[in-house]
């Protein structure tokens, strides 16, 4: 154990800590509109538009099963759409379809690391007796090494005139996974006079994961399988001491199953995400009103509807290919679709010397649904429940000058 006291420790590392990422971010728009020419003989105003952006967090440090740096964890999104407008500019609407994601997050269920555990035994268990009498050599084992980036993570340093072996394995060692979610917008907003304003929005959004173990699986497809798996030596070269388990038999176990077992992750969707929702809210100024003499100065009323489709809170469980008991996707538990109303109302005087108050009061959930919601489900259909929020009142004044 290293001293916690020791001048040296508590310097901390003497080389130089600079860690440089380097990335290109990228994004675009355009924007097309109706041209005059055509604007003064339609009875609407057509825009089309699309747009991509991406950018990146830096995550120096990461490598691969090649020893490759991993790219940093980045985001991307693309979009497209239209906005109509009509009535003279009292009624517009913007339709959006995306597609976004999260890609190269780190991931690791198993199967990044056991090669260098196979690396030092490939060397160790030739002195076995039970592959000594097989006949097998060190070229057999070196026939069969993995590829050299493979070897550099691992930190594999072998002495076969003795046949031992270290390894010295990189702890940046990764997978990664992906996150897309696709999803489209509706904005529709209609102002039938200047007083009056409404808005609706519709929305609709699935995440799934995507892409997981991309350069584990070129590992596994072009090396594992035909060299440690496939081939008369990987059958029969007993790879731990006890004689129990094959090279291939233990290639199997700790580095394909479970690079299958992240695969059959990909397509799963994410939970706590409501695919539905839409809102509609809507607004009226009376402007100043001879109601007690003006005493509630310019008065605007309002209020809004939200409502939000059943949420994924858990799943029950099946065997997947594999044996293993894992979550089904195909039979998802959901909590109750939600609805809240809201109200406000306003009221703004004019004041001496440019100066205006105002005052709002804001009622939110005004139907007080302050009932038990599930939020969780185990996955025999048991369910946890939490209160939600309930009716809220809340008060603001703003004074401007």
């Amino acid at each position: 154990m290293e001293n916690i006291f020791d001048p040296t420790y508590r310097a901390g590392p003497q080389q130089p800590l600079d860690l440089d990422a380097d990335e290109d971010t990228t994004s675009w728009s355009v924007m097309v509109h109706t041209p005059d020419f055509l604007a003064e003989k339609l009875p609407f105003t057509l825009s089309v538009y699309a747009s991509e952006a991406d950018n990146f967090q830096p995550s120096g440090g990461r490598v691969n099963v090649y020893n490759e740096q991993i790219a940093p964890v980045t985001g991307a999104t693309e979009e497209m759409g239209f906005i109509i407008g009509a009535l003279d500019g009292k009624i517009s609407a913007r339709v959006n379809f995306y597609e976004t994601g999260v890609l190269n997050n780190s991931f690791d269920v198993g199967g990044i690391s056991p090669s260098a555990g196979i690396l030092t035994n490939l060397v160790t268990q030739l002195a076995n007796p039970d592959n000594v009498a097989q006949g097998f050599t060190v070229a057999d084992s070196q026939a069969v090494l993995a590829p050299q980036g493979t070897q550099d993570v691992s930190g594999f340093v072998p002495d076969w005139n003795n046949l031992t072996a270290t390894t010295n394995r990189n702890s940046g060692d990764n997978g990664t996974q992906d996150f897309t979610a696709e999803g489209m917008e509706i904005e529709i907003a209609y102002n039938p006079t200047p007083e009056w304003t409404m808005l609706l929005t519709v929305g609709q959004q699935e995440t799934v994961t995507s892409n997981t173990y991309p350069v584990l699986g070129r590992l596994v497809n072009e090396f594992v399988i035909p060299t440690w798996i496939n081939t008369s030596f990987a059958q029969n070269f007993f790879i731990n001491t006890d004689s129990t388990e094959t090279l291939a038999e233990q290639a199997q176990r700790v580095i394909v199953d479970p690079y299958n077992r992240g695969r059959l992750q990909d397509g799963n969707p994410s939970k706590e995400q409501a695919e539905w929702r839409w809102a509609f809210n809507t607004s009226y100024s009376f402007g100043k009103t001879e109601f007690l003499n003006g005493w509630l100065g310019d008065v605007t009323v309002g209020g809004g509807a939200r409502w939000e489709d059943k949420v994924g809170i858990g799943f029950n469980t099946t065997t997947n290919s594999l044996g293993d008991v894992v979550e089904d996707i195909n039979q998802p538990y959901f909590s109750d679709t939600s609805l809240f109303v809201d109200i406000f109302a306003r009221f703004r005087y004019d004041l001496e010397k440019e100066r205006a108050f105002t005052f709002q009061v804001n009622v939110r959930d005004l139907f007080n649904n302050d009932d038990l919601k599930a939020f969780r489900a185990t996955p025999d259909g048991r369910q946890l429940y939490r209160f939600t929020e309930g009716r809220l009142v809340s008060a603001s004044a703003t004074l401007e000058f």
